[in-house]
């Protein structure tokens, strides 16, 4: 059998759409459908990409929602009582403005009579230009963001074999990657979560260059330049209440000048930094191995501190390291 449908106006669904508002948008596919004469197994292809083209949703109080959006997708489902297998296969979002947003889905669904079990999989890849200006406060520009993950479902318990993304800026700078570096195993109930290897890195990110500037919005009456110039974190979950981060590779800090409420408080610094620090609970343990702050070729500073700090209501920490500064070079900085 085949079914086919050409450009029907969504604006039909509109009554099961409230309090949205469809003002624009239609469907069309071609699907062929094969069956077994018991019915125990039916099998679906799109013969023709399903469309859903120049889409536009207000919301009750009169909000754009969705602004001439189309999606095009080759969906493919095998059913029978045993088993069901679900691809997206060539999914694709657009926008006017230039935004794209590329996919393949699969499922694979079993144990359908009693706890369905579902190994999933997902590729993706986006070109972000103005989608997400609305729920930024930062410039970005444009961005491109590539993201893989497979795992598996089983009723309350989520598994996470693979993970990773990477986000790059315009002109392919880094921006930030994340990689999944070992399975996790999360009780989506109970809101706990497990590793093989508890005291082995879980996750690991990557920072690339980030512009100071993008932290204005949130410094009131501050005017920020120079960069993140990178780093890498490293994270080991052992559980919710006791995670532990450690740079891999120094975090940098490049050409800084910060000037907060018209007064200049550091100009053109420089900054490496490696620590590790531990949350348990309330209690942050933290170790500064070191921290060197130049300018230009001039060292000004370097730091060690260890120490601990209890969260909660009233914060409460101590500290122990080394200084060693040029004292006459630090005094040039203008906050001195």
């Amino acid at each position: 059998a085949r079914l086919s449908l050409t450009a029907i106006p969504l604006a039909w669904a509109q009554a099961f759409a409230k309090p949205m508002a469809i003002e624009s948008g239609e469907l069309s596919m071609v699907l062929a459908v094969e069956a077994e004469p018991d019915g125990s197994r039916v099998r679906a292809r799109a013969v023709e990409p399903l469309a859903v083209r120049t889409v536009t949703v207000r919301d009750a109080s009169k909000k754009l929602l969705v602004d001439r959006v189309t999606l095009t997708v080759k969906p493919n489902v095998d059913y029978s009582a045993a088993r069901v297998i679900a691809k997206l296969s060539e999914l694709t979002v657009t926008m006017p403005d230039g935004d794209t947003v590329g996919a393949e889905l699969a499922a694979d669904v079993t144990n359908l009579s009693t706890t369905p079990v579902v190994a999933f999989t997902a590729q993706l890849q986006a070109k972000i230009v103005n989608a997400l200006k609305p729920y930024l406060n930062v410039p970005t520009g444009p961005l491109a963001i590539t993201a893989n993950l497979e795992g598996r479902l089983e009723g309350q318990t989520l598994q996470l074999a693979k993970l990773s993304s990477t986000v790059n800026r315009d002109g392919n700078v880094l921006l930030a990657a994340l990689d999944l570096q070992q399975p996790v195993r999360a009780d989506l109930k109970a809101s706990t979560f497990a590793v093989p290897n508890p005291t082995a890195t879980a996750l690991r990110l990557r920072l690339g260059e980030i512009p100071l500037a993008w932290a204005e919005p949130f410094v009131a009456q501050s005017k920020l330049s120079g960069q993140l110039g990178g780093g890498t974190l490293e994270v080991a979950l052992r559980t919710v209440e006791d995670v532990t981060l450690t740079t891999a590779e120094p975090l940098t800090l490049r050409g800084v000048t910060a000037v907060i409420e018209g007064k200049t408080l550091a100009q053109t610094l420089d900054l490496d930094a490696n620590l590790t620090a531990t949350k348990r609970g309330e209690t942050v343990t933290y170790d500064l191995r070191r921290i060197e702050v130049k300018q230009g070729q001039t060292a000004l500073a370097a730091l060690n501190v260890a120490g601990e700090a209890k969260l909660g209501a009233k914060l409460s920490a101590t500290a122990k390291g080394n200084l060693d500064a040029d004292v006459a070079a630090l005094m040039q900085q203008p906050m001195l």
